[in-house]
């Protein structure tokens, strides 16, 4: 259910997986709509590329090391030619390749896919990595929560070495790089002095000992005083730091954050409303993609990711429906808040009476807002209203 046209025919060129795999990811791109073409070595790869327009290149980095092929420095060569640099770029990889995904960020590459694949989940994340380098090539300043999400998790299966290698270059080139023509040096300076006073008393009290020098985030100095702390909670303090800022940052500009649909998770079990939900949006004129979770169960698993599943998004908003079956949404909504993951994305709740709103309260439900059934326009705009207007205040408490 996405009303976001599609502008022009995605031409795949497939580069080096096993003949196996290529195969299959060759009928799943063809029964998706899209036109591949496989080619087994970079420089048939370059050849084709200089000679047929291709939007998006797929390449498989165990099979390009196992051919003797240096990914990173292919994808260097393509990104510094500016007859390939518009190409998006897709890498496959193992889910412990941490250390050569991460130079492969440093060179260009726009997005991971992990190994073992499945077909929904590899299809939706060609679609949003191609989507999201739409979006930057047509100049928007996007910093691409999906794939910092997916870098956080892989941070918390790094070795300790590997872990400060990691963390750097997410927050250098998936955040920093993105902000500072948007805010500039003084206000993100401010912006990580309050984030690094606020953590004196906390848990990860460690992450205020990180560093920025000519804008460039560095971890050395937690590296220096805290030998000991083991690579998980490094891992879950980096986490939190990073969100932490990126909230702080939301606060401060949308203009780095806007660019791509809302991202709004619809938990309803009745087919009526979520064909009248989507009417209602619609509707509205709003830029949105609803993803749909017919139980709590399904719910939760979309939430957090069940299996590990590279690029799936956390929602901007959940519209929830507290008699869902299998998990009913009273509990899902407490797991929600209870997330610190989670927390602090909006949600509403789906009623069929006003009246509801003072029994759910008293109930010690934790919401943000709620939407009576039947939907209209109207009341999409005003929960949208809620949210612009909390985050305004939240900006006003943080600039006093």
């Amino acid at each position: 259910m996405d009303n976001i046209p599609q502008e022009r025919q995605r031409r795949i060129l497939l580069l080096q997986t096993d003949k196996e795999l290529g195969e299959t990811l060759v009928g799943w791109l063809k029964e998706d709509g899209l036109a591949v073409m496989t080619v087994e070595t970079a420089q048939q790869a370059f050849v084709a590329l200089m000679n047929d327009v291709f939007n998006l290149l797929l390449l498989d980095m165990d099979r390009a090391a196992s051919l003797g092929e240096d990914t990173v420095s292919f994808i260097k060569m393509l990104r510094h030619d500016r007859r390939t640099s518009p190409l998006t770029i897709v890498v496959l990889a193992q889910r412990q390749d941490t250390s050569r995904m991460a130079q492969a960020v440093e060179a260009g590459a726009d997005g991971f896919i992990l190994k073992p694949l499945e077909r929904k989940s590899f299809l939706k994340g060609i679609d949003r990595i191609w989507e999201e380098a739409e979006f930057r090539k047509a100049g928007k300043k996007l910093i691409d929560l999906n794939q910092i999400h997916f870098f956080l998790k892989l941070t918390e299966e790094a070795d300790r070495e590997g872990f400060f290698v990691f963390a750097s270059m997410i927050f250098n080139k998936l955040v920093m790089e993105r902000i500072k023509s948007v805010l500039g040096e003084a206000v993100i300076l401010t912006v990580m002095g309050r984030l690094q006073d606020s953590l004196e008393e906390e848990r990860y009290a460690f992450m205020k000992y990180v560093r920025l020098s000519d804008m460039k985030f560095s971890m050395d100095e937690v590296e220096r005083r805290y030998p000991h702390i083991p690579p998980k909670e490094l891992a879950e303090g980096f986490r939190h730091f990073t969100y932490a800022f990126l909230k702080m940052i939301g606060l401060l500009t949308s203009n780095i954050l806007i660019g791509r649909p809302l991202e709004i998770l619809l938990a309803e079990d009745n087919p009526g409303d979520v064909r009248l939900t989507d009417e209602a949006l619609k509707e509205s004129g709003i830029s949105y993609r609803l993803a749909v979770a017919q139980d709590g169960i399904e719910a939760m698993d979309i939430l957090r990711e069940q299996g590990g599943r590279a690029h799936v998004s956390l929602p901007d908003l959940i519209l929830l429906d507290l008699n869902l079956p299998r998990k009913d949404g009273r509990q899902v909504l407490t797991e929600i808040k209870n997330d610190s993951l989670l927390q602090d994305i909006p949600v509403v709740i789906m009623t069929v009476s006003k009246e509801d709103e003072e029994i759910f309260k008293s109930q010690g439900l934790k919401f943000d807002s709620y939407i009576v059934k039947p939907f209209d326009v109207a009341q999409f705009y005003r929960v949208i209203r809620l949210i612009e207007s909390e985050n305004f205040d939240a900006l006003k408490k943080f600039l006093e």
